[in-house]
């Protein structure tokens, strides 16, 4: 069982005028370096961040009580409502909400009526809306279709997502692929479209 070590951290939210905790909560292993300048640096072998509707497990965090960021490395696992991510690392802007994810990241997101896993090299996570933008090897499993694509913006709102640049649409019989064209895709609706040079193959039986 761990013992569980409490440090408690309080930050302004400019935006909303009030206050708001960041908490890190290290197993019974964990280590606390700090003192010689704005940073804190922590080690252990799960150290739990969290903040609001975001919280971070990972076993290395260096904290600037300046900055308000926190770079947290390892083996990361995030959760953000209706999201778990996978990473190598996450640098975390506590003050404006924002993440940036580092590292084979893997998105798994659980909507009303399928879940949608997105994996890319490097993510941009706005934690408050949940939007992301992200570069790289993007690969999206919808349900019964796979999209690739080289760069990808998000909406968690609207379900849509805008793919560029090396572009191909799988599903079931029918292959789609566009070099240098763009997709937009709306996940919720199982709807796409696509401008650009498009070359589309299927089976006639």
């Amino acid at each position: 069982m761990l013992l569980l070590v409490l440090l408690a951290l309080i930050l302004s939210i400019t935006a909303l005028a009030a206050e708001e905790e960041l908490w890190f909560t290290v197993s019974e292993d964990g280590e606390m370096v700090g003192g010689g300048g704005d940073e804190v640096t922590v080690t252990g072998k799960e150290i739990v961040i969290t903040q609001g509707k975001t919280k971070i497990i990972t076993q290395k965090l260096v904290y600037n009580t300046k900055t308000k960021v926190a770079v947290a490395s390892g083996e990361c696992f995030i959760t953000n409502e209706n999201m778990e991510i996978k990473a190598k690392e996450v640098y975390f802007d506590t003050d404006k909400n924002y993440a940036r994810l580092t590292g084979n990241v893997e998105i798994k997101q659980k909507r009303d009526e399928k879940d949608i896993t997105i994996t890319a090299k490097d993510v941009e996570l706005w934690t408050e809306t949940k939007d992301v933008k992200a570069v790289g090897d993007i690969v999206i499993v919808d349900k019964d279709r796979t999209i690739y694509g080289d760069k990808l913006e998000f909406s968690d709102k609207s379900g849509v997502a805008k793919l560029s640049n090396n572009i191909k649409l799988i599903e079931e019989d029918k292959t789609l692929t566009s070099p240098t064209g763009t997709l937009e895709a709306n996940v919720d609706k199982g709807t796409y479209k696509v401008k650009g040079q498009v070359e589309f193959k299927t089976k006639t039986k």
